[in-house]
């Protein structure tokens, strides 16, 4: 159970902070390079990157390469089973 907490817990940092929702929010609608997600957020690119790597740490993004550009999206799967987890925490009657 430990174990599964500690998932849980890297699942829903990703959800924490308001320029990943931000991220989220856009990568739901359609993949963005570095650069779209630069002019866009207006964040600078060591930002940008330190928001990802949290976001794929998470498993919410993915990452395809094509040359020297990099395109994200989210992975729906991925916002269904912090969904589910939710609802699994707080319907367990369990102590933690």
């Amino acid at each position: 159970m430990e174990e599964l907490l500690k998932k849980d817990a890297i699942l829903f940092r990703a959800f924490c902070d308001v320029n990943r929702l931000r991220i989220i929010k856009l990568l739901i609608k359609e993949q963005h390079c570095n650069c779209e997600l630069n002019d866009i957020l207006g964040l600078g690119q060591s930002a940008l990157s330190y928001h990802i790597k949290i976001l794929i740490e998470a498993g919410v993004v993915e990452v395809r390469k094509e040359g020297k550009w990099r395109y994200y999206q989210v992975r729906v799967d991925a916002l269904k089973l912090a969904t589910k987890r939710l609802e699994i925490l707080f319907d367990n009657q369990e102590a933690i």
